[in-house]
């Protein structure tokens, strides 16, 4: 079943359901009654301005957001979906840290959390 936040990815639809918010959003299909995301994105502006401009418009059916209270909340979030969803969208890079946001990128923590417990602290 089709959730309530799942809406039709035109112009129409962007402009009456998708608030001026910071955000991520997932751009998909319906298959089979279910939303099945293709693409994971942020925008650290406005979520309507980002869905209205988006380079993936004619690709998918689909798309649905959520509000974030920050930048660093929104980072996190899309990196977490994207790795979720790694090997069925067509994300090409993985998600790139806002430029005013000061912060490690999750995987460079866990990078080093991984050496420091299994390799002795040691790269390799």
């Amino acid at each position: 079943m089709v959730k309530e936040n799942i809406y039709k990815f035109t112009k129409k639809e962007i402009e009456r359901k998708t608030p001026n918010n910071i955000g991520i959003y997932f751009l998909g299909d319906i298959r089979d009654g279910k939303f099945v995301i293709g693409y994971v994105g942020r925008s650290d502006d406005s979520l309507k301005t980002r869905l209205l401009h988006h380079n993936h418009t004619g690709k998918f059916t689909h798309f649905s957001f959520q509000i974030v209270k920050s930048m660093r909340e929104g980072f996190i979030l899309e990196t977490e979906y994207c790795n979720l969803v790694c090997g069925r969208t067509i994300n090409k890079i993985h998600p790139n840290k806002p430029h005013l946001l000061q912060m490690e990128h999750p995987h460079d923590v866990l990078g080093r959390c991984f050496k420091k417990r299994f390799l002795g602290g040691k790269h390799g």
